[in-house]
């Protein structure tokens, strides 16, 4: 039978690593969770709030939104690219915490580092998509008569009044759940 001592260093060193990975991992989770949120926010229902570059797309003639389509339906090869570039980042930065957590003593600096950098390279991407999604919208925007920019501007005032009372409406039930 083998003597094991709970109040052992290296045993406490062990658990301590296990809670630190455990940690970093919830982190890193709740970080991605947050960029998705965000980009889902940005680019998300126009019925929620957030949800801009789909209120502007509902809102254009049809021929600007097919055209709309088509530029974001050429950009789905680099979006794609995107996103599996910062899943490969994310795996990345996972495998790298992993080997620090093996070292003999734990950095901490080093294993934020980590996930700092896995970090800020999802949320570029996400700017990017971002970014590009809506260079196509202005570029379709100036394509537009007067007319149809008046008509535009109409809908969108529209479409933020509803954004905005839906916005108040679920801060309200969420006040009355947090009260509760």
């Amino acid at each position: 039978m083998t003597d094991i001592n709970p109040a052992d260093p290296q045993r406490k060193k062990e658990r301590r690593q296990k809670w630190i990975l455990g940690g970093l991992i919830v982190s890193l989770a709740i970080n991605l969770f947050v960029v998705g949120a965000y980009a889902t926010f940005r680019i998300g229902s126009h019925r929620g709030f957030g949800g801009e570059m789909r209120a502007i797309v509902h809102a254009v003639p049809d021929d600007a939104r097919k055209e709309l389509r088509k530029k974001f339906r050429a950009r789905r090869g680099e979006m794609r690219d995107l996103r599996d570039m910062a899943s490969r980042e994310t795996a990345g930065a996972l495998k790298n915490l992993a080997a620090a957590l093996r070292q003999e003593s734990f950095d901490k600096d080093a294993a934020a580092a980590i996930l700092d950098r896995a970090q800020s390279r999802v949320v570029d991407s996400g700017e990017r998509v971002l970014r590009r999604g809506w260079g196509d919208v202005v570029d379709i925007l100036g394509g537009l008569s007067l007319e149809e920019r008046r008509e535009l501007a109409e809908a969108l005032g529209e479409a933020s009044e509803e954004i905005g009372e839906r916005r108040k409406r679920w801060q309200e039930r969420r006040r009355e759940r947090r009260d509760r």
